[in-house]
């Protein structure tokens, strides 16, 4: 018997995360703990912990009281210290250490050579497999550092990705979703469903009442992105290719949540759920008739919202759209997304959501644009814009961010790849750039470790040649705007007010 806690971090800074922030479960560890108990079923204890809702102490002591054998954390760009205390804590304890998602993948190397209480990092899309793989070394005795796709410190102080010596992994990921078990949701203690109920139900939502929710969850039949080939210039996750479960195993993982935890209310965050018209009507042609008392959440762009696609919605019981619009003005929609869609399609798209009675979810992203007189010039007609979605449409949510670096990202990613930019320029129209700062900030940052989302955010702004204070101003004006017409605003990654 092996004891396996797995952590979801929480933030660092009260004022990350979206509008929803503490309403949907971590579904990351509950899928990896889902894997390890039906590959090994009692040979393995498995114990959850979701810092969205639990303060970073708490977490601390659970983990010294279990003195468990491994102890594996998901780390985000906004959780670095949380994520990295639950880690140290866990080494003093005797337990082996793992961090995984897209931020340890993308700063390894960093961490690593930092953080000596880090054992392993995991650099596989599917940590799902990573805790099957661990579980499997520790129960039969075999090299824990030959677990397939982690980076670990050798003894000889090099850092060791062991992704080309084992090729279990290829044959997995050509059909993933066949070989990962249905979550098991009943694996998280009903302390953290009740909170992620009344969280949602508080949600300000001037018009779709919560108040029949019984249960919600986050489900995720589908991963990747249509945009792979042309990633958002913001965009820090790995790997944006496409991964798909079946039809049957939507309605299977829908009914289980149903029966589990009493679930009516779902959140499928595959990042473009209209990606493919086929692909939603398979879902649709199975959808058991006794489900038709769901609420469905899902993701779209501008460009793919049509009648048609609103009309699967309706079939489908879909009931709030969630959009990345980003911009109202045609030059900072292309300098965040290239030639992905346009402001057209926004105002398009918002419309017709609305025509077809959908609540929608909208996020933004606030960027510097050459100097403060373009940036404003931008800004305002974003906030014509969203002025225009809060008086004319089903808008009920709305979230704006800073553009916040992350390091895979490929505008982001210069303040660590300042040799990207002769590459990207032409791509991603960089002109407004100074690269007269690319080398001071890259010395800056590219060993830090506890990287400050405000601060990185304000240099960041800087190598666009815009005035942090700027974006903070418009940030402002757009959340005293979504209060007046009584609209849910989240920060989500970075730019405190305060």
């Amino acid at each position: 018997m092996i004891k396996m806690i797995f952590i979801n971090s929480g933030n660092d800074n009260d004022e990350a995360g979206n509008a929803n922030i503490a309403s949907f479960p971590p579904l990351g560890i509950i899928s990896m703990a889902s894997m390890v108990k039906e590959k090994f079923n009692n040979e393995c204890q498995t114990i959850l912990y979701d810092g969205q809702l639990e303060p970073l102490e708490d977490v601390k002591r659970h983990i010294s009281e279990e003195c468990a054998d491994i102890v594996l954390v998901s780390m985000y760009c906004t959780g670095i210290r949380y994520s990295l205390e639950c880690v140290k804590t866990a080494h003093e304890s005797g337990a082996i250490t793992v961090l995984g998602n897209d931020h340890a993948k993308a700063h390894y190397k960093t961490i690593l050579r930092k953080i000596p209480e880090v054992d392993l990092i995991s650099m596989d899309e599917f940590g799902e497999f990573l805790s099957y793989f661990v579980a499997e070394a520790l129960l039969k005795n075999k090299n824990i550092y030959e677990v397939p796709n982690i980076a670990y410190m050798a003894e000889n102080g090099e850092i060791t990705h062991t992704k080309c010596i084992c090729n279990k992994n290829k044959a997995l990921m050509e059909d993933p979703y066949s070989n990962i078990p249905l979550p098991d949701r009943k694996l998280l203690s009903n302390y953290y469903w009740e909170s992620y109920l009344n969280n949602f139900r508080n949600i300000k939502g001037r018009l779709y009442s919560r108040e029949g929710a019984t249960g919600i969850t986050t489900i995720n039949r589908a991963r990747g992105c249509v945009n792979l080939k042309h990633r958002c210039s913001y965009c820090g996750i790995g790997d944006l290719n496409l991964y798909l479960s079946s039809p049957d195993s939507f309605w299977t993982d829908i009914r289980n949540a149903k029966k589990d935890i009493n679930a009516n209310y779902f959140y499928e965050c595959f990042d473009n759920f209209t990606y493919s018209r086929k692909y939603m009507e398979d879902i649709l042609r199975l959808k058991p008739n006794d489900l038709d008392d769901i609420n469905l959440i899902v993701y779209s762009s501008a460009d793919r919202v049509n009648e048609i696609n609103c009309n699967i919605f309706r079939d489908l019981g879909v009931y709030l759209v969630n959009l990345g619009l980003d911009a109202g003005d045609e030059y900072g929609l292309k300098l965040l997304k290239g030639s992905n869609t346009s402001v057209e399609d926004n105002y398009r798209a918002a419309d017709l959501l609305t025509k077809n009675k959908l609540e929608m979810h909208i996020s933004f992203v606030l960027m510097g644009m050459g100097s403060n007189e373009i940036t404003q010039k931008s800004m305002n007609k974003t906030l014509a814009f969203i002025k225009y979605l809060l008086e004319n449409t089903s808008v009920s949510i709305l979230d704006c961010a800073l553009f916040y670096p992350d390091r895979v990202a490929p505008v982001g990613g210069l303040i660590w790849n300042p040799n990207n930019y002769n590459l990207l320029k032409d791509k991603y129209n960089l002109s407004y750039i100074k690269t007269e700062y690319l080398s001071e900030l890259h010395n800056k940052w590219k060993e830090e470790i506890y990287i400050d989302s405000a601060e990185i955010t304000k240099d960041f702004a800087k190598l666009c040649g815009t005035d942090y204070q700027l974006l903070l101003e418009y940030q402002e004006k757009i959340r005293e705007m979504c209060y007046k017409y009584n609209v849910s605003f989240g920060y989500s990654q970075a730019g405190k007010i305060d």
